[in-house]
């Protein structure tokens, strides 16, 4: 990510009219324009004694230029967020990926994400974290996921949101809202935990990965996992760490994985877990279960295979949830003795001609067929180039 030069930042310094402004916003785009900039750090410029009420001017500059990805962070921009934001989102601005980290937005956060959803704006991910929202945090949502936006990854981190987190949530998921990433972390929600998740979770949410790390959720990460694994939820991927989860952990990872659930990837880093961690992995493991990423907790190779089937069976719609009932069902008991790995190739091609899943399956079983070819579609794909290697080396 480029810097911008100390000499065109001093000119920012200096700058105490409009014309010097200009010059020094002109000077700036030159720059960009010359290098080919298209990822820029602005941030810190405050603490390198460029005034704040300048930063509308070098968003300005930036619209104008073939940058798409910036970094305001930290600048103490406050009233000048908003100005920042309209700037940074004109019509041939090429932006759509924005940090305003750190800014003290505060009650100028709702029209700064007004400011960078409007109509001609391309901005696709935000992170507004770390700016005392509280309160301004519901309209602040509101405003990123309008009719225009096209907003889909939001960083909600560390803005004491306590009680309006629920209101924040509803907000995410409404009518018109794309956003399917949220990071909610060190927000302390505890309490509201629950409510927040059943919140991201509505029939028309599109929520798909959430951060819930550092939010003492405690006694209620168990209901909280529920409730983000209802019937209507998409999410796939949840951030636990560092909750105080404790003797809840269990629990919480059993509710993760009820029959609704479509989580695969879960983070219970440092949840203080102790002699529960074993019973974690068990819980981690059941009949539905699909997780075959977790971290801070360890599943054993049989686990990870069954639940890759789980999920690679959810993606196919069938549920059937171990090798055994796949078998069983398409009245092939005896592939399970007759194809041991060594011999799968050999085998492959028939099975395929036969009963197509059930291949996949025992692809998956194998660890052939992996995490990211199954949540990427690509399993036709993997398939049918298995089949052709395979009925390749038989001729």
């Amino acid at each position: 990510m480029h810097q911008i030069p100390q000499a065109l930042l001093h000119l920012f310094r200096q700058a105490v009219n409009p014309e010097q402004i200009n010059n020094a916003e002109s000077k700036l785009l030159d720059w960009l324009l010359t290098n080919d900039v298209r990822e820029l750090g602005c941030y810190g410029l405050a603490a390198d004694r460029v005034r704040p009420e300048l930063m509308p001017s070098i968003a300005n500059a930036i619209a104008k230029s073939n940058v798409h990805t910036v970094d305001f962070s930290g600048n103490l921009l406050g009233a000048y967020g908003p100005q920042t934001a309209a700037n940074l989102t004109g019509e041939h601005s090429k932006v759509h990926t924005v940090g305003f980290h750190g800014n003290h937005l505060g009650a100028y956060g709702p029209q700064t994400a007004a400011n960078l959803t409007g109509e001609h704006s391309k901005v696709h991910t935000v992170d507004f974290s770390k700016n005392i929202l509280g309160a301004y945090g519901p309209q602040t949502v509101a405003n990123l996921t309008g009719e225009h936006s096209k907003v889909h990854t939001v960083d909600f981190s560390r803005n004491i949101l306590y009680a309006h987190g629920p209101q924040t949530a509803a907000n995410l998921t409404g009518e018109h809202s794309k956003v399917h990433t949220v990071n909610f972390s060190g927000n302390s929600l505890g309490a509201y935990g629950p409510q927040i998740a059943a919140n991201l979770t509505g029939e028309h949410s599109k929520v798909c990965t959430v951060d819930f790390s550092g939010n003492l959720l405690g006694a209620y990460g168990p209901q909280t996992a529920t409730n983000l694994t209802s019937e209507h939820s998409k999410v796939h991927t949840v951030n636990f760490s560092v909750n105080d989860l404790g003797a809840y952990g269990p629990q919480t990872a059993a509710n993760l994985t009820g029959e609704h659930s479509k989580v695969h990837t879960v983070d219970f880093y440092d949840n203080d877990l102790g002699a529960c961690g074993s019973q974690m992995a068990t819980n981690l493991a059941g009949r539905y279960a699909k997780i075959i990423k977790a971290k801070g907790v360890e599943l054993t190779q049989e686990q990870f295979r069954n639940n890759s089937i789980n999920l690679f069976l959810s993606h196919q719609g069938k549920k059937l949830n171990t090798l055994e009932a796949c078998c069983a069902k398409t009245g092939y008991q005896e592939l399970l003795s007759s194809t041991p790995k060594k011999s799968l190739p050999q085998n492959i091609v028939r099975i395929h001609a036969l009963a197509p899943y059930l291949a996949k399956t025992l692809l998956c079983h194998y660890g052939e067929l992996t995490h990211k070819d199954i949540v990427s579609n690509k399993t036709d794909e993997v398939m049918e180039g298995y089949v052709q290697k395979a009925a390749n080396a038989l001729k």
